[in-house]
């Protein structure tokens, strides 16, 4: 009888060979177990294996390959340092790479990875893969990870010299002589835990976790390879969208979480296959075909048979390591805290007959069992306080106050000059890196360039510090795909309405602000205080709609058809487009941007603000009005949507538009004139606003328009009890207007972003890792609102010029600001630019936003573009 994880008993015979003492723990500090969507019988026979090839560092297998065949390496390979090593046999075959085991002169044994020229030369992609593992492999130093020795090349391969494994991979003794026993896997499950843990203490994901790349060497001890797929982490909330890993390892996120990414949790989810896998001798999702894998991961269907005769807590484990949403599996530390670990015998080494059979272990009692964990954990250099480094705990309190301390003495500018010397490292590291994957470029190159120190992740505190920050990232990440509508940042994703309504719904609603940190109070820079070159503007948009209450407003992108003879003038669209191309060409070729003498750039409104480097720092000002929440029930509806300025509009199915004003006494109702494109008119847009019923006075709503007004009301009512934010830095009342509302005028969802467009001009791109990127004054200035988890939770936005942005984007930036800084030391006068001093951080920030710039570029002009198609059609 077939039965799911949940149905076993819990009370299971004490395991033989450990004898239980009173006092054991049993109690987990893992979160609740979820149960699986559902449990599947598997059709596989009990000696199925991992699929999988055999890796680098592997001891000869006996399995057959079906690769294609290569020219053998030369029977003596010469590495780098001229030492002569004699081929042996083939340990296993890739797509481009075999591994052979060598033997120097003195009969030491290593593996060497043979990788043929011709697959890699003119392959930028693989040319990448390539340098990644050389340059992630290499910087691991670790017990338990295959050790990458050296890297060489001769006229027709490139090889890396690993060290050799001798006792083959988990994969081959599984398909030797079937499942482990328990005690057999907790000895190797602490080895795997410690690599992996290790791992990501240097931001890397391995990606690939599986038993047929875990080694065995000599002394049996656990080692982890092949790091083909593996990942660095720029920073530790940077999420990884590449689809990669191995079929019955894969976790669901890689698979059908694309736009929101991964990271580390993915580790995570491959452990919990390998312990199945380890303990009942198949992987929990197998059948014969991909796609029915795939399915099965997706619906977290597996089931663990009775007969495999598991403990309860081994069952427990596995479960809530197999659970779907990244942010509630355990961590590393919580896995190696289980139950499981101390519920049963632990040997201090197993013999190498356990590649062939099942070994006898001595029985040991409990107390010998915990020795030999704390004995296995610190051989393996296992950090247990890796979760509690990351947040403000006692004990991670307690134990930095045990640590003596060290008074370092800094000043400020050596600082600067540190964080900018290690800034340059990164970039000229960016640049040699790009050199060396271009066809063009010779292997040397490649490889030099994989032989450089590997610069990670911004240090966080002292020991493993990635795993527990992308953790708490995922939980912050995992509203995205929650399932209720109380939840504060993504709703389910609703089902789009009919075609022709919209060519594309984003779904879900989304608190539209981020970022952390006080807010300095801006002081209005005016012409008196010489501080500004650019006249003040005067009016908004806005205010030039509310000078009636009946208006037709020219429609922004709408259709263009125009009278023979007519010359076509650029859309706002158009003009944004325009000034994005010129200043993105700037940043590819480092030169300075200057704003167009006729564009809205010179109606930017500017403060001055208070600056730790410069004294004080002329800025534009930040958007005013722009879209904080929103509620997507475009099934039924449409979208609800929340402004900056407490207003509450909703853009109907039928791309009709209706805003409740922030005073909640009059609604503006927004509809469109067509005209035929015979006529030579534009589409107009028709303003109509109508004061809300109370209990002094009827209202002036149309009977028509009363329905509207409720579905208004209701997501007014959903958005500003759970959404808004009231006390958000980023918003405020206009009670004072009762007509002439912003409203989003166009709004869709691409691959990355949900795009709107708004009736003031605005262009808001809210991109799925939680940045808002906001494009203002024809694209002069551009805005952005990080993520909380980037801020400390306290919503912040920040604005530059664009030729501000360009202008810190250069990789110049630093030594134009250190002439600057000459020229005001001599009181030299500069006709140029003028360039504040900016930190690494305000620098790395700007160029990472120039990919969301580039992107929210490239999102516009496919839209002019279709809609050039179809106005033409």
């Amino acid at each position: 009888m077939s039965t799911g994880p949940s149905s076993l008993a819990h009370q299971l015979p004490a395991h033989p060979g450990f004898a239980r003492t009173a006092g054991a723990p049993t109690a987990s500090s893992l979160p609740p177990r979820p149960r699986p969507a559902s449990t599947i019988a598997s059709k596989q026979p009990a000696t199925g294996a991992a699929p999988g090839t055999t890796n680098a560092a592997a001891a000869p297998s006996k399995s057959s390959s079906k690769k294609p065949a290569l020219p053998p390496p030369p029977k003596v390979i010469i590495d780098s340092e001229g030492r002569a090593f004699k081929r042996g046999d083939l340990l296993g075959q890739g797509g481009f790479a075999r591994v052979y085991m060598a033997v120097d002169p003195e009969g030491r044994r290593k593996a060497f990875k043979v990788i043929a020229k011709s697959a890699i030369a003119k392959s930028r992609k693989n040319r990448q893969k390539i340098l990644a593992e050389i340059m992630i492999h290499k910087s691991v130093d670790h017990i338990h990870v295959v050790k990458f020795e050296d890297c060489f090349e001769d006229d027709t391969n490139v090889y890396f010299r690993l060290e050799l494994c001798r006792n083959g991979s988990l994969n081959d003794i599984v398909k030797k002589r079937g499942p482990y026993t328990e005690p057999e896997a907790r000895y190797l499950m602490v080895q795997i835990l410690a690599g992996t843990q290790n791992l990501h203490a240097n931001s890397i994901i391995h990606r690939d976790l599986k038993l047929g790349n875990i080694f065995l060497d000599e002394h049996m001890h656990v080692k982890l390879g092949d790091f083909g797929l593996a990942a660095l982490l720029k920073h530790p909330e940077e999420r990884k969208k590449t689809v990669c890993g191995t079929p019955n390892y894969i976790a669901p996120e890689i698979l059908y979480d694309q736009g929101q990414g991964h990271s580390f949790e993915v580790d995570i989810w491959s452990v919990g296959v390998i312990l199945y896998t380890l303990l009942v001798g198949k992987p929990p999702f197998q059948t014969p075909k991909v796609d029915e894998i795939y399915e099965r991961i997706r619906q977290n269907a597996y089931e663990i048979p009775v007969n495999a005769g598991l403990s309860a807590e081994a069952v427990d484990l596995i479960t809530r390591i197999l659970t779907h949403n990244p942010a509630q599996r355990p961590t590393l530390v919580q896995i190696m805290n289980h139950a499981w670990f101390s519920s049963g015998p632990i040997p201090a080494s197993i013999p190498e007959t356990a590649i062939e059979t099942t070994p006898f272990l001595p029985p040991i009692t409990a107390r010998e069992s915990a020795r030999n964990l704390e004995l296995l954990k610190r051989q393996a250099c296992w950090d247990d306080r890796a979760d509690d480094l990351l947040e403000d705990s006692p004990a991670a309190d307690y134990a930095d106050a045990q640590q003596e301390p060290i008074e370092v003495v800094v000043d400020a500018r050596s600082e600067l000059e540190q964080a900018e010397q290690a800034e340059e490292r990164r970039e000229k590291m960016d640049r040699e890196a790009q050199r060396a994957i271009s066809p063009e470029s010779p292997i040397s190159a490649l490889l030099k360039a994989g032989r450089q120190p590997l610069i990670k992740a911004p240090a966080a505190p002292a020991q493993s510090f990635a795993r527990g920050a992308a953790n708490s990232l995922a939980k912050q990440l995992s509203g995205l795909t929650l399932r209720s509508a109380g939840d504060k940042e993504n709703a389910a994703p609703m089902a789009a309405p009919a075609p022709a309504a919209r060519a594309e719904f984003g779904r879900g609603y989304s608190r539209g602000v981020n970022a952390g940190g006080t807010q300095d109070k801006p002081r209005l820079v005016t012409p008196s205080t010489g501080g500004l070159t650019r006249p003040l503007s005067t009016t908004s948009l806005n205010d030039q709609y509310a000078s009636s209450s009946r208006a037709t407003l020219a429609s922004i992108g709408s259709s263009t058809a125009l009278a023979p003879g007519v010359r076509k003038t650029k859309t706002s669209i158009e003009i944004i487009i325009a000034h994005l191309e010129s200043a993105l060409a700037c940043v590819d070729a480092n030169t300075l941007y200057a704003a167009p003498p006729s564009s809205s750039a010179e109606s930017i409104r500017f403060v001055e603000k208070a600056c730790e480097l410069n004294g004080t720092r002329v800025v534009p000002d930040n958007p005013r009005v722009f879209l904080i929440s929103w509620l997507d029930h475009s099934e039924r509806y449409g979208l609800g949507y929340a402004l900056s300025d407490g207003s509450v509009g909703v853009y109907f199915r039928d791309s009709t538009s209706m805003v409740l004003s922030s005073a909640k006494s009059c609604v503006d109702y927004i509809s469109t004139i067509r005209t035929p494109k015979s006529a030579g008119k534009t589409d107009q847009l028709k303003r109509d606003n109508f004061s809300l019923p109370t209990l002094d006075a009827p209202g002036s709503v149309p009977t028509e328009l009363t329905s509207r007004v409720r579905v208004m009301k209701y997501f007014e009512k959903e958005i500003m009890d759970r959404l808004y934010g009231a006390d958000s830095p980023l918003t405020w009342q206009d009670t004072d207007r009762t007509t002439g509302m912003t409203f989003v005028h166009k709004w869709y969802k691409t691959k990355d972003a949900i795009v709107f467009r708004l009736s003031n001009g605005t262009v808001q791109l809210n991109f799925y890792d939680h940045t808002k990127l906001l494009l203002t004054q024809g694209a002069q200035v551009v805005s952005v609102i990080e993520p909380l988890d980037r801020t400390g939770g306290v919503p912040r936005m920040t604005s530059w010029t664009l030729e501000e942005f360009v202008s810190i984007a250069c990789t110049d930036r630093s030594k134009r600001e250190a002439e600057e800084d000459e020229r005001r030391r001599f009181n030299v006068d500069n006709d140029g630019e003028r360039c504040y001093k900016t930190r690494p951080m305000e620098r790395r920030k700007v160029r990472g936003l120039v990919a969301k710039l580039r992107y929210a570029m490239e999102v516009l002009s496919t839209t002019v573009q279709q809609k050039s198609v179809a106005s033409n059609a």
